[in-house]
């Protein structure tokens, strides 16, 4: 009788003993997944600031060049105004090959522009503005776009408009040439879905904000090999066939959402789409 009390308190011991250790154990385990997370994040935010330093340093490169550049083609388009102005008197061939020839360097100034532009700092012009009614005019001027390509638009914004403070043209930008880059994905399979959508949610220490207004495009085309990811954000980096790109959709892009105080990065599997998401300071909503 005595051995058998003895037994069962011995058994209670090692039961009690069993459930710590598969507490400790599961508590071990889910302080190593919270430490794996965090050092995922700051390895990503890391990769992050590194590209973001290159692609610095890269802007400005590419800002000396174009105001080179653009001393250079300032005569030659003032020339070409003032020869486009008596055009009439030439033949129509000739007067046509002036009027291309104009436009393209306008073409061109506005390309050098957009790369002076990224180079400038600073918080101009920026006021409060509600995130989905940009977006909803990006839309409104791609919707002949987005009709063409077949191209259907979903759209998640949420209940609650969410506000930011943006230079509301520059956002607009952003915002077009992201949708832009979705449409032209789906090219190949001649149409398919885009989706954007609003959230607001934790920062997470990528950005200086207690939250962040995240807005993702997803697209269901072809994907994006990895070794393009890693360049895509780059100035004059296109995999568009000649002519159809300059390369610099994206480079402005990332510009600007840094202007911002934002961060901007890419998500693909080939053959799976492709996910570019924004996440800029959450000023509120109303």
């Amino acid at each position: 009788m005595i051995n058998s009390t003895k037994n069962d308190e011995q058994l209670k011991e090692l039961e009690l003993l069993k459930a710590q250790n598969l507490q400790y154990a599961k508590d071990l385990a889910k302080t190593f997944k919270g430490r794996k997370e965090v050092r995922g994040k700051l390895e990503k935010t890391q990769e992050q600031l590194v590209r973001s330093d290159k692609l610095a340093t890269m802007g400005q490169m590419a800002a000396g060049i174009a105001h080179e550049v653009n001393n250079m083609l300032t005569p030659v388009l003032a020339s070409l105004y003032m020869i486009e102005k008596i055009k009439d008197k030439f033949e129509p061939e000739l007067a046509e090959i002036i009027q291309i020839a104009n436009e393209s360097g306008k073409r061109a100034v506005d390309m050098l522009r957009d790369i002076l532009d990224y180079s400038r700092k600073g918080s101009e012009d920026f006021e409060e503005v509600y995130v989905t009614k940009i977006l909803d005019k990006s839309l409104n001027l791609l919707n002949f776009k987005l009709k063409k390509g077949r191209v259907k638009l979903n759209k998640k914004y949420g209940d609650d408009p969410v506000i930011v403070s943006a230079n509301p043209g520059q956002l607009e930008q952003v915002f077009t040439n992201l949708c832009i880059n979705a449409i032209d994905a789906m090219k190949e399979k001649e149409g398919g879905i885009l989706e954007i959508r609003v959230d607001v949610v934790d920062d997470g220490g990528s950005v200086k904000s207690a939250k962040v207004v995240q807005i993702k495009f997803t697209d269901d085309g072809p994907g994006i090999p990895e070794e393009v990811r890693e360049r895509i954000f780059e100035p004059f980096y296109t995999t568009k066939k000649e002519g159809e790109g300059t390369g610099l959709g994206l480079f402005i892009t990332h510009g600007i959402v840094e202007k911002h105080g934002g961060l901007i990065s890419v998500d693909s599997t080939v053959g799976n789409g492709s996910t570019f998401v924004i996440n800029l300071p959450y000023k509120g909503g109303q």
